[in-house]
């Protein structure tokens, strides 16, 4: 019996992000299971060491958020997103996102995309990839 009925995808809208889509969706066919995408705008307030008005952040966050749900237009309409497809934008720490909604939503497993950065550390993952690989209670599946 197969136990796998809810994926998530973290997408940061990169190169990968189709790509990952695609395989969540052909995975989601066989297992006859729901997929759950998340993006998630990093506010401006993570940067502490730089005074940022509040009306800038408010701006920034909407104009983010306004040009991320023009690109889930995008990929539902490139991918042939079903009704099996939910697609989530959150405003936050994108691990923390992450990792709130395998609990909050009872995910199976996450697809993730690797990436090229230049530290040894962020080598595979990028630095997102990385922590929600270390801190998933769930297998993840990391996309080249």
């Amino acid at each position: 019996m197969n136990s796998t009925k809810k994926i998530l995808c973290a997408v940061d809208f990169g190169e990968l992000t189709e790509k990952i889509l695609l395989q969540a969706k052909e995975l989601a066919g066989f297992l006859n299971a729901k997929v759950y995408v998340i993006y998630v705008v990093r506010p401006l307030d993570t940067i502490e060491q730089f005074a940022v008005p509040k009306s800038f952040r408010e701006q920034y966050i909407n104009e983010i958020l306004g040009k991320a749900n023009e690109k889930v237009k995008e990929l539902k309409e490139t991918i042939g997103a079903d009704e099996k497809f939910e697609f989530l934008i959150k405003s936050g720490d994108p691990v923390k996102e992450i990792l709130d909604l395998i609990e909050k939503e009872k995910i199976d497993m996450v697809i993730i995309g690797a990436v090229s950065k230049k530290t040894f550390g962020e080598t595979l993952f990028g630095s997102v990839g990385e922590k929600v690989l270390k801190l998933s209670k769930v297998p993840v599946l990391v996309i080249k």
